[in-house]
């Protein structure tokens, strides 16, 4: 009786195994569509983001009962690209160092041409050409930005002597920002009294 348990058993596979690995590669195929779509849909969204994000940037902000106008900011409103974000500087006031070796790289890149070009080699300006989250920036200083963080991604990830010259050129930098924002050092004048050491 087992036996033919058993043989049953296995007529019964072979029919239906074939059935259940064409049933396993159909579920398979159908899921990678899926999936695919599911892709096509979040880059659609992120293109929409990105429109949305330039248009709410082009809008320009009025000001509310309360608020003060400062004499200029309609200049410098108007001079900026749209999506710039521009932070004026009190008068006097030095410009912070950046936070990090990503922030100090995108700095510079961005505002030095002698800084980008020391860094793109014609590989990696090929490798942009091709990045779809730089080609997808139409404001400059938005391509700029996302061509460091590329740059610094790539060197991170491929280049790591590269990457280490960076780190080593953001500490030299941010000690002599550091040296540069200390107050000098006051010095004793000759004849000025001592502490301690009284008039008679």
């Amino acid at each position: 009786m087992a036996a033919t348990n058993d043989a049953g058993a296995q007529r019964i596979a072979t029919v239906f195994k074939p059935l259940l690995d064409q049933a396993v590669k159909e579920v398979k195929d159908d899921n990678r569509a899926q999936n695919y779509e599911i892709l096509v849909a979040i880059g659609k969204l992120d293109a929409r983001i990105d429109i949305l994000e330039k248009l709410v940037g082009e809008k320009k902000k009025t000001t509310t009962r309360g608020e003060k106008k400062v004499a200029g900011t309609d200049a410098a409103a108007t001079t900026g690209t749209p999506g710039d974000v521009q932070v004026q500087q009190p008068a006097g006031a030095t410009k912070n160092f950046p936070v990090n070796k990503l922030v100090y790289f995108r700095d510079q890149f961005k505002n030095n041409a002698d800084y980008r070009a020391k860094y793109v080699t014609a590989e990696l300006k090929a490798l942009m050409d091709n990045e779809a989250a730089i080609t997808s920036k139409t404001n400059e200083t938005q391509k700029l930005i996302a061509q460091a963080t590329f740059c610094w991604n790539y060197f991170k990830n491929h280049k790591t002597d590269v990457a280490d010259a960076i780190e080593k050129e953001y500490a030299e930098a941010k000690a002599e920002h550091g040296n540069a924002a200390r107050p000098k050092q006051q010095t004793v004048e000759p004849r000025s009294p001592t502490p301690g050491e009284t008039d008679e």
